[in-house]
């Protein structure tokens, strides 16, 4: 196979790996705040 065919292919399978990792954190941090809100609300 074509070095440059993985290198490109290991290269998107990180940046897809880390931009997933990013948002699941993102989304993690913000249902934790909107409990932490209703639960002072309530």
């Amino acid at each position: 196979m074509n070095i440059l065919l993985i290198l490109c292919f290991l290269l998107v399978a990180l940046v897809c790996f880390a931009s997933g990792m990013a948002t699941g954190e993102f989304i993690t941090s913000e249902e934790a705040r909107r409990k932490r809100k209703e639960n002072s609300n309530g």
